[in-house]
């Protein structure tokens, strides 16, 4: 859907919507995958829920006000040349 997706609160790198679920995902390059999961602070963590929740706003808006579809926030870490992709990385409430 979107790469690098910018709103007032802060930036998405990429949004991707996969059978109905929106995905909010955050990537991560570091030395090591353990790295790159500590990385996401958070302060990160609550950064990228701000933009996610101006993303759904806009995304609800031009659905003609439809319900707020299922979410989540995935983490993508890239070390040297082979990439994770951590599902479900944390929840909003975390």
């Amino acid at each position: 859907m979107k790469r690098r997706w910018r709103g007032a609160g802060g930036e998405v790198d990429l949004i991707a919507q996969k059978r109905g679920v929106i995905v909010f995902v955050e990537v991560k390059a570091r030395a090591s995958h353990t790295a790159g999961i500590a990385a996401v602070q958070p302060s990160a963590r609550r950064r990228i829920e701000r933009a996610a929740g101006q993303f759904i706003t806009g995304y609800i808006r031009k659905a003609g006000g439809q319900r707020l579809p299922p979410c989540r926030f995935d983490l993508v870490t890239v070390s040297g040349w082979t990439l994770r992709h951590h599902q479900n990385a944390w929840r909003a409430d975390d």
